[in-house]
């Protein structure tokens, strides 16, 4: 995320990143909180998307 020009706790941000996808996070969101893959899966790709453009934003 550095390399791309991302500003921030670069180590905090990574984790977000990696605990998103997690088994247990998407299940608890999918089946308690009844939000659909297609919207965990989307707002996971915008949050790449605005991490890794240029600016971070």
């Amino acid at each position: 995320m550095q390399e791309a020009g991302v500003e921030g706790d670069h180590d905090m941000l990574a984790h977000a990143l990696l605990a998103f996808p997690s088994f247990e996070v998407t299940d608890y969101l999918h089946k308690e909180r009844e939000v659909p893959v297609t919207r965990l899966q989307a707002t996971w790709v915008d949050m790449v998307r605005r991490m890794t453009r240029p600016g971070g934003g």
